[in-house]
């Protein structure tokens, strides 16, 4: 909602109406969430060989609750210093920056 970016009608049909005791227990509630989240909307970063320090460290500084992250196979074909963001079932996305990265992950509304 912060990003002013709609809330994915899939994920509205999985996430249940909150219990009344979940403002005594946030964190148990926000866990639920983001496992629910990672499940049904699966991020995976794929990287080649020989990324750059920049790039490395946007890679190394996402959340690993949200994505995941595995080095590329010669299969994946990926160049040297460029990496694939798999997100769902959308075809992939290649970046090989870390602006280009932050964008692929986090787009914002134009």
């Amino acid at each position: 909602a912060e990003r002013e970016r709609p809330l994915v009608r899939s994920f509205s049909e999985l996430a249940t109406p909150l219990p009344t005791y979940a403002v005594e227990r946030p964190i148990l509630h926000t866990d639920l969430l983001q496992a629910t989240l990672a499940r049904e909307f699966r991020v995976t970063v794929v990287t080649g060989a020989s990324l750059s320090p920049d790039m490395r460290l946007a890679i190394e500084r996402l959340p690993l609750r949200t994505f995941q992250h595995r080095a590329a196979t010669p299969r994946d074909g990926i160049p040297a210093g460029g990496a694939k963001v798999f997100l769902g079932k959308a075809d992939p996305i290649a970046v090989s920056t870390p602006e280009a990265l932050r964008q692929a992950v986090l787009p914002l509304p134009e």
